[in-house]
């Protein structure tokens, strides 16, 4: 199952500040493969010159909230509106709400999320586990 962007949102929106940026940091990774969809195979040509110029937008972005996440750890993510504003503009809403979830996912949060959104109650958010 793949979440909405703003079930995404709701679930960030509980994190802790390293939570947060280990999820924008896991979603700009997974724009990039996102990206790689509109690649036309075997050439450098590109197949969907809008979709990849959304994704290079969401993914400048991301990057800059990731820095005020670095810069004020207690700040907002704001990113979740802009990321639905292109993606859905694009016509990828689709391929972002799943690098969206696999970048939850990564962080072992999205089956609990996806079970209180399809049950009843929000998760309850873990802190990350102290390495030593």
């Amino acid at each position: 199952m793949t979440m909405t962007i703003d079930e995404i949102a709701s679930v960030a929106a509980r994190l802790n500040p390293s939570q947060k940026q280990r999820l924008l940091v896991r979603l700009s990774f997974e724009l990039t493969i996102a990206a790689r969809d509109t690649y036309v195979p075997g050439t450098e040509e590109i197949a969907a010159p809008r979709q990849i110029r959304a994704l290079n937008e969401i993914q400048h972005r991301v990057t800059g909230c990731l820095l005020d996440l670095v810069d004020s750890p207690s700040a907002d993510l704001w990113i979740w509106p802009v990321i639905a504003e292109f993606s859905e503009s694009a016509g990828c809403a689709a391929q972002v709400a799943q690098a969206c979830f696999r970048a939850l996912a990564s962080l072992g949060l999205a089956s609990s999320a996806v079970h209180a959104i399809e049950h009843g109650p929000a998760p309850q958010i873990p802190d990350e586990p102290r390495r030593s």
